[in-house]
């Protein structure tokens, strides 16, 4: 199973704070999704049919459908993040109790700052995954489904012209993922190393500067920032392509918008308020469009962290204790060793 799929077990033990967290998003999304609709009538009814006396009615509707809107999505807001501490509180446990009891021969091969890193900055992008990135991922596919029922309803025509950058957002989208995410994991790895790097510095610093090895340290130091700086410019080069071209596709896609649907006002197919209603339904769209940018940056990212921390949840111990040990109540004899090789790596034994 993908990592990123077995955050979802997590959430298994908090399912009270998910489904409020679910519910929450879903009313507020719904009633969104009104508001275009009383838009449509204030302009075609109120203001183009003259038919003033509604406007008040209209626009008391708004404010309230807005307010309402507000307090569900305080509610999503708080819910989400709850929910992602709670679930990052457990991961955190698990993974500190899994490093516990693995074998010393892990110990060798693995420093101690990495390990630290792996509970405290790779939970913490898992964090923001949780509680950010999936949250609103899946608010986002409920506000694209939404609307684009509503669409069909007012314009199935304009509903065509919108969609028809879809595709190439979904394809540019996929391949700028599969650029980041070596790269992301590349980063990971450096960031372990000079974590580890500075916790060796600082847990010897006595022996350090006994031998006055400060200028050494501070070049391995350097040496490992520099590396970690390129890898990071790197990715952040491969993203800033990334959201121009897709806010220029979006861009595009709204423009054949107005274009087309100018045309259809004008042949009297749609009315103006129509045409008002589609594009604020666009502009609803504008965030989760956006979001796909972020969300393939911070996805990367949390494939990444979640690969290295269900790493260590799904060793073993190479050496496990007996489910009932057997305890001597008194020891006769000796203890011979012969030829006895010993060494936690067998290809550097130590005895």
């Amino acid at each position: 199973m993908p990592p990123l799929l077995r955050l979802l077990g997590l959430i298994r033990r908090h399912w009270v704070a998910a489904l409020l967290a679910f519910l929450t998003t879903l009313l507020g999304v719904v009633v969104g999704l009104y508001i275009p609709l009383i838009f449509k009538r204030i302009v075609d009814e109120a203001i183009i049919s003259g038919k003033k006396e509604l406007l008040p009615l209209l626009i008391g509707q708004v404010l309230a459908l807005t307010a309402l809107r507000g307090v569900l999505n305080l509610g999503h807001n708080y819910y989400t993040a709850a929910l992602a501490q709670r679930a990052m509180r457990d991961l955190r446990d698990a993974l500190y109790s899994k490093i516990l009891r693995l074998s010393m021969p892990f110990f060798d091969r693995h420093r101690g700052g990495a390990l630290i890193a792996r509970i405290t900055s790779d939970v913490e992008v898992l964090q923001r995954f949780l509680g950010f990135g999936l949250v609103h991922l899946g608010s986002g596919l409920m506000i694209f489904f939404g609307v684009l029922v509503f669409c069909l309803k007012l314009s199935p025509l304009l509903t065509a012209v919108a969609l028809s950058t879809t595709p190439p957002l979904g394809l540019l989208s996929y391949a700028f993922a599969r650029r980041l995410r070596p790269i992301f994991s590349a980063f990971r790895r450096l960031y372990a190393s000079m974590a580890g790097a500075a916790r060796e510095t600082l847990s010897g610093i006595r022996v350090l500067k006994a031998f006055s090895s400060e200028p050494f340290e501070e070049r391995r130091f350097e040496g490992e920032i520099r590396r970690l700086l390129e890898k990071g410019l790197e990715g952040v080069g491969v993203w800033s392509k990334f959201i121009p071209v897709m806010n220029f596709a979006s861009g595009l896609g709204m423009l054949a918008v107005l274009w087309f649907g100018g045309y259809l006002v004008v042949k009297g197919r749609i009315t103006f308020g129509t045409l008002v209603a589609f594009n604020s339904y666009l502009f609803m769209l504008f965030w989760p469009v956006r979001f796909v940018g972020m969300l393939t940056n911070l996805g990367q990212r949390a494939a990444v962290a979640a690969g290295r921390v269900f790493e260590i949840l799904d060793r073993e111990p190479e050496v496990v204790p007996p489910p009932r040990p057997f305890f001597p109540r008194r020891l006769k004899g000796e203890v011979e060793f012969e030829s006895v090789v010993f060494g936690y790596d067998p290809r550097r034994p130590v005895l």
